[in-house]
């Protein structure tokens, strides 16, 4: 048995229907249908999947699941391509062990390419 450790996924994303507000439940809620759609309930259930932060206004999240599944995850959000009828785009920028290196990559990533 492998030991499972926590990840964190940077991701953003976006819309191409830009009056149509996406919540963070909208997005958790896409992603678990399309790890089930996708891979099953059993391997959806394993991902221990959680949205540690989401920001509607600079369009980006991190999201938690552990080692095993990260690629699983990350395949999920490739596949996603609407979220309620609004045409929509993932892009994960990386993936980390801790929480507070996601956060350094945010603040550095979003200075970088959103000047």
């Amino acid at each position: 048995m492998h030991l499972q450790r926590q990840r964190y996924l940077l991701f953003e994303y976006k819309l191409f229907a830009p009056f149509s507000p996406i919540t963070e439940k909208d997005i958790v809620r896409t992603i678990w249908k399309t790890l089930t759609t996708l891979f099953g309930d059993y391997t959806a259930y394993k991902t221990g999947l959680w949205m540690i932060e989401f920001d509607p206004l600079c369009n980006y999240g991190i999201l938690r699941c552990n080692n095993i599944t990260k690629e699983r995850v990350m395949a999920s959000l490739a596949f996603i391509q609407e979220i309620n009828n609004s045409p929509i785009v993932f892009h994960t920028i990386s993936t980390t062990g801790t929480i507070k290196k996601a956060k350094e990559i945010q603040k550095q990533y979003f200075e970088k390419h959103r000047k």
